[in-house]
């Protein structure tokens, strides 16, 4: 009788461990429980706060790309005031570079070129005029008289937009934005990029103490760095003159392409970019490469084209080379075929009456 009463007696105290043993275990998965859901809760507040204030930040950084972008709208209706809407399937670009005067007594526009893209093609055509192109303006700002100037003196007195102005009426396209920067600017955006290949087609000796200028470069292909490339471009010595250096210019630019498309260029672009920024004079604005994007992606497809301003040599000083109107409005109808297509249906036409 005392075994059977010791039996229960253990059969309780194990029955008694067992039922601590379960609390315990019970009382373990509620506090896991209950710190899951803690953390849960925890994640889901963070998640909902970052939610929240990104959505605020967003919204704040769209209302202001949003009010900028009508601010430019209202800018860009503007300029549409001088735009000739046939060229909207172009954007042309008038981009000067600015000479330090010590030569003319002035600052001028010692480089005169007018980019223009095919906003479908990608097609890049450079139009370089001469910096002694006769153009024909009032005296004084008396109408009634008219004087022949130089058109790269205009900058001395009306600034980029009377280049702009005398540009757009003698090729007698629309000018979408102009770009003009000097000769410290373009030489260290040269070197950002780590120079440029060029040929040098004759050597070049020019000494010039009043400018501090020394040109002294050998025939051949040489790699340049900016100071060395503003001495190319600048050079005007030669049985050319001025229409040479205008030459040069044209294969700058061709060089200067081939360069941009480089894939290691490609990873300067953004410092290129962020220095021009603070540097050049224009009134174009980011949102304008917008409408280019299709052009861009597009643009290395094409091979860009130079051409020089149709005109002869004139003997009158500074004011040396005279434009072609007739060849001028020939050549134009050929760059932009969509712009003056409804015109040459009309010609065609009449042609075949």
């Amino acid at each position: 009788m005392f075994n059977k009463t010791s039996k229960k007696t253990k059969t309780g105290s194990h029955t008694d461990r067992n039922i601590k043993e379960l609390r315990k275990v019970k009382t373990r998965r509620a506090t896991i429980r209950y710190f899951r859901l803690l953390i849960l809760a925890l994640c889901l507040w963070l998640v909902g706060w970052v939610g929240y204030h990104g959505l605020r930040v967003s919204w704040n950084i769209y209302n202001d790309c949003h009010a900028q972008y009508e601010e430019y709208l209202t800018r860009r209706t503007e300029r549409e005031k001088y735009w000739d809407h046939r060229f909207d399937g172009y954007y042309n670009t008038l981009i000067l570079g600015i000479g330090n005067g010590i030569e003319t007594g002035s600052p001028a526009a010692d480089t005169l070129v007018v980019a223009s893209m095919d906003k479908a093609t990608g097609q890049i055509v450079y139009v370089a005029i001469p910096r002694g192109t006769a153009v024909t303006v009032p005296a004084g700002g008396n109408e009634k008289v008219k004087v022949t100037v130089p058109i790269g003196s205009l900058y001395s007195s009306g600034g980029t937009k009377e280049i702009e102005r005398a540009v757009r009426e003698m090729l007698g396209i629309t000018i979408h934005q102009y770009v003009s920067l000097d000769m410290e600017t373009a030489a260290h955006a040269i070197d950002i990029l780590g120079g440029i290949d060029l040929y040098v087609p004759e050597p070049m000796r020019y000494e010039d103490p009043e400018q501090e200028l020394v040109i002294r470069l050998d025939r051949g292909y040489r790699h340049f760095d900016g100071q060395d490339t503003m001495r190319f471009l600048r050079y005007r010595g030669g049985e050319l003159g001025d229409i040479g250096r205008v030459e040069r210019q044209q294969g700058f630019l061709r060089a200067l392409c081939e360069k941009l498309t480089e894939p290691m260029t490609l990873l300067k672009l953004p410092g290129l970019v962020s220095y021009l920024q603070r540097k050049l004079d224009t009134n174009g604005e980011m949102w304008d490469a917008l409408e280019l994007r299709e052009g861009i992606y597009r643009a290395k497809e094409t091979k860009p084209r130079t051409i020089l301003l149709p005109g002869m040599v004139r003997n009158d000083g500074r004011a040396n080379w005279q434009p072609d109107k007739v060849a001028i409005d020939s050549r134009m109808r050929e760059l932009f075929p969509k712009a003056f297509e409804e015109d040459n249906k009309e010609e065609k036409k009449d042609g075949g009456k």
